[in-house]
């Protein structure tokens, strides 16, 4: 076998695939008809590669009419059209442009129907694909993360911030033509669990019974009905609905995933001796070229390493961005004594585009 074959056969080999588990649950409480719409879709093979899990929960606006049909409309318009959109589109972009489609749907039918006038909604939505996550949100239903013990509410509220009006939104898909979405990102980790919810479930329960239920090592199936019935029996009276997903494995980072994350980052200015870029401070500069620069760094830990980054002029030319990125993608893969090994530095901690690596 040719050294390229044998290489590639090592990538493919330490690839896995991005595995969770999901359950979810809903109730009507005391209200007359749900209007809660939960959905999730999970592929498989290149679709799940590709594309991710997306999952998603809404709460029509109460009041209004229509608001099931917009509630049921938003999560199926976006778990339906999300997996049509090109794969070359950032996740971002794929959600953005569905959900721009889905709120001018639902603008028209309310503007056009007297039955359905005002017919809005509210949405949390999240992708699961590679090693990365991605929300978008809009109004009060939310997004929860336990990672490592601790839950962390991952959205915000769009209610207006007055004691007597926090149950009216300001912002939900079908309130208005021009529709303004939150979009944030981050690592995922194997562990991490998420819980998408209707206000019927955060209201009752807090942050501090959601985050205790969500420790429990039980099923995600049997934690989504568990917090559902214990919103209800504390009182909650609007409809009650929980979408859990625990993350079992994920993939090794994929290429796609480094340019996404790492296209975000800045270019640094030119360093001298003394100066400190995130974590690491330079000793020395080492070499440049048209294009890089490479400097001896010292760690927190006092080792010496090697620091390679784009010249500044280069901070927007996205191909010589995505050029650094893939170099360090692929040169993680090499393991051998006879080349400079890749030293992680996480996402948390580098707020610039470089890399870094042994010095020899």
């Amino acid at each position: 076998m040719s050294s390229r074959a044998a290489f590639a056969s090592s990538i493919a080999a330490e690839s896995t695939a991005l595995a969770v588990r999901v359950g979810h649950a809903s109730a009507t409480g005391s209200r007359e008809r749900n209007e809660d719409f939960v959905g999730a879709v999970t592929p498989v093979g290149a679709e799940l590669a590709e594309r991710g899990i997306v999952l998603a929960v809404a709460d029509g606006v109460s009041g209004n009419a229509g608001g099931r049909e917009a509630a049921e409309q938003a999560v199926c318009g976006l778990l339906s059209d999300y997996y049509a959109t090109p794969v070359t589109w950032e996740i971002p972009h794929a959600l953005d442009r569905v959900l721009t489609a889905v709120n001018t749907w639902l603008v028209a039918h309310s503007t056009s129907r007297p039955d359905l006038a005002g017919m809005a909604t509210t949405l949390s939505a999240l992708v699961l694909r590679g090693r990365r996550w991605y929300i978008a949100h809009v109004g009060d239903t939310r997004i929860y993360r336990l990672r490592g013990g601790e839950c962390e509410q991952m959205t915000r509220d769009h209610v207006w911030d007055r004691p007597d009006m926090r149950h009216v939104l300001k912002r939900a898909m079908g309130l208005d033509h021009h529709l303004v979405m939150d979009y944030t990102d981050g690592e995922l980790n194997a562990g991490d669990v998420f819980l998408l919810c209707s206000d019927g479930v955060w209201q009752p329960l807090g942050d501090a019974h959601i985050g205790e239920a969500l420790r429990s090592p039980d099923e995600p199936q049997r934690l989504a009905s568990d917090l559902v019935d214990l919103a209800l029996r504390k009182g909650g009276e609007d409809n009650a609905s929980a979408l859990i997903v625990r993350v079992d494995d994920v993939p090794a980072d994929g290429w796609r995933d480094v340019l996404n994350a790492g296209l975000k980052l800045k270019v640094p200015p030119r360093l001298a001796a003394g100066q400190r870029l995130d974590e690491f401070e330079v000793i020395e500069r080492i070499h440049e070229s048209r294009a890089t620069l490479l400097y001896r760094v010292r760690s927190p830990s006092g080792q010496q390493l090697t620091l390679k980054t784009l010249q500044p002029i280069l901070a927007d030319d996205r191909a010589s961005c995505e050029a650094l990125l893939t170099e360090e993608w692929l040169a993680k893969r090499l393991v051998s004594g006879c080349f400079p090994q890749i030293v992680p530095v996480s996402a948390e901690q580098r707020r610039h585009l470089y890399y870094v690596m042994t010095f020899h």
